[in-house]
């Protein structure tokens, strides 16, 4: 009787798990942060959670991939004024190096046409990471400080470069564990035309002066991000 009842426990706790992966599945917003396995078809692994967006985000780029690579998939088609700017962003998470571009597109009915060619073949890998960047957040993240940065350094540079009262508030990521302060943090701005606009400005340099130098890969001081970045923080 009493490994009967273990039997029906175990079925129990496996259908709710089941049950609580297909809800996670069913729900966009979640979709949107599932990073699908290099193997997974190209095809089946775009998405578009905002329509009006001109942000294309491409994840899983190579370690070499540059703009000129990036730019020689879509400009051929779309035009050579199709595209208005191409960022990097670089981590190592994990231990394993991640590396997605964010691409501005001139209008919104560009950018959903670079949606529908699918993720660009470049060399070193296929991409198979392809959405729109939602518009509107008022929140950029500031990853890879070095850890002399404070909250006031960050609120500070923003301030010089965006605007007086720019910035409404600067939160750092902890470690659940132990509550220790961690290398990135989230800057929130007053609007989210503040945000972009500082999402074209230099990453803040730490205390000892030494500016930031973009979106290189660790241990460059600073980089910046868009939401939903390291841990979903």
């Amino acid at each position: 009787k009493k490994e009967k009842e273990e039997k029906e426990e175990k079925k129990e706790k496996k259908e709710k798990r089941e049950k609580c992966e297909g809800d996670v599945a069913e729900g966009p917003a979640k979709r949107a942060r599932i990073e699908p396995s290099p193997s997974v078809d190209p095809g089946t692994a775009t998405q578009l959670p905002e329509p009006k967006s001109r942000v294309l985000i491409v994840s899983h780029c190579p370690r070499d991939s540059t703009e000129e690579l990036i730019a020689d998939r879509y400009r051929p088609t779309l035009g050579p004024n199709a595209i208005e700017a191409i960022e990097f962003r670089r981590a190592v998470q994990k231990g394993r190096f991640k590396c997605t571009a964010l691409i501005t597109f001139a209008t919104a009915d560009v950018a959903q046409r670079a949606l529908e060619m699918g993720p660009p073949v470049i060399p070193g890998g296929v991409l198979t990471r392809i959405r729109l960047q939602a518009p509107g957040s008022e929140s950029v993240l500031v990853c890879n400080c070095p850890w002399d940065v404070q909250a006031e350094h960050v609120q500070a540079h923003f301030t010089g470069l965006v605007g007086a009262d720019s910035v409404a508030a600067v939160h750092w990521a902890a470690r659940k564990d132990t509550g220790r302060l961690r290398n990135f943090g989230k800057v929130v701005f007053a609007s989210a035309e503040l945000a972009q606009k500082a999402l074209g400005q230099p990453p803040p340099a730490g205390a000892g002066g030494q500016a930031g130098q973009g979106r290189g890969p660790p241990p460059t001081p600073a980089e910046l991000e868009v939401p939903g970045g390291p841990e979903g923080f």
